[in-house]
């Protein structure tokens, strides 16, 4: 089993409207982002238009 596959495992308990973006593709990017010693979530928020054309 691969790590996409691991994440999408993962429960979503948050609240329907604050739902944007599947919970896997949140915690993917978030990972990603520790791997490349990205600090912060403005920083990681900036890494993901960069990937989004290749993730959707």
């Amino acid at each position: 089993m691969n790590l996409v596959e691991q994440l999408q495992q993962v429960p979503d308990y948050r609240h329907i409207r604050g739902r944007r973006h599947e919970l896997w593709l949140v915690l993917l990017l978030i990972l990603l982002g520790a791997m490349t010693f990205l600090l912060g979530l403005p920083t990681t928020g900036r890494f993901y238009p960069c990937t989004q054309t290749e993730l959707d």
